[in-house]
């Protein structure tokens, strides 16, 4: 039974694609034992078959891009997981140390942040464009030494694929069974 441990410093530990859709998918397949790290109270829970380890974390975005990314690497390495599958690019050079240490590493792509980078009013506006031109370049090159990439439409796929590691799409449509609930409510 592979161990597949899913990092995320950005989300909820119960957001809707990386609880919902991914690791419950992954946990009740009865292949794979799941643990999902994210920001949280700092507490440990067993949840739909996923173990959730969440990390302290202070509010602000420098705070999430080293403290907490910090706190979620060295919750990580614990794990001792066969596959870590991460999904923010403040983990990026984190988790590229990971592959070239031989880890195997999953890049999950949520959005352009190439483009979106350009209109973060939290960025200065002289240096919008440089910093997007620069994470651009950093997940292409990152990209070449993960086992794979994760992207939410086909149009982000073929910007990945053919870049070092095996690309596919997992869009971002509702669930069946979220559907139900939400027409029961």
């Amino acid at each position: 039974m592979a161990k597949i441990c899913i990092l995320t410093s950005a989300h909820s530990p119960f957001d809707d694609r990386i609880f919902y859709r991914e690791a419950m998918s992954l946990a009740n397949s009865g292949k794979h034992r799941v643990v999902l790290i994210a920001p949280g109270d700092g507490s440990c829970s067993m949840r739909e078959n996923v173990e959730v380890v969440t990390v302290p974390h202070k509010e602000g975005r420098l705070a999430r891009f080293t403290q907490t990314a910090v706190r979620i690497v060295r919750a990580a390495l614990k794990e001792k997981a066969d596959i870590y599958h991460f999904h923010d690019p403040d983990l990026l050079p984190w988790m590229t140390a990971f592959a070239v240490m031989g880890k195997k590493v999953v890049y999950d792509i949520h959005e352009y942040y190439g483009y979106s980078i350009q209109t973060a009013e939290w960025i200065p506006r002289r240096l919008r464009k440089p910093v997007a031109r620069a994470v651009d370049w950093i997940e292409k090159k990152a990209n070449e030494t993960f086992s794979g990439t994760v992207t939410v439409n086909p149009h982000m796929e073929g910007l990945f694929s053919g870049k070092g590691s095996n690309t596919v799409t997992i869009s971002n449509y509702p669930l069946p069974w979220f559907i139900d609930q939400t027409r029961a409510d």
